[in-house]
């Protein structure tokens, strides 16, 4: 008796917008970003606002960690350190309490 071969399953494609939304909920969930509005004072807003609060900490996420890896190699190693974090935040004119 000779088994027939199975034909592979053709990968599903997952589209730029839901690859591009899965990183942004794990960027921030609903509840991180109403406890970060919370911490600035806000006391209530829309939930159409979760979406543009996530894009926005994404961004600055990429970015901090473009100007991290740019420090990193200008020092040619491959890891990224805390201090190359610390000097990225400080590069956007961003301190964080307990690093001098």
């Amino acid at each position: 008796m000779v088994k027939a071969k199975k034909t592979p399953k053709p990968k599903r494609k997952t589209s730029k917008k839901s690859l591009e939304r899965k990183t942004l909920e794990g960027v921030a969930s609903k509840s991180a970003v109403r406890r970060l509005a919370r911490r600035g004072g806000v006391k209530r807003f829309t939930t159409l606002v979760v979406p543009e609060m996530q894009m926005e900490m994404a961004n600055f996420v990429k970015k901090l960690v473009h100007d991290a890896i740019a420090y990193a190699e200008h020092g040619r190693r491959s890891t990224v350190t805390a201090s190359d974090v610390i000097y990225a935040l400080r590069h956007r004119k961003m301190h964080l309490y307990g690093y001098n």
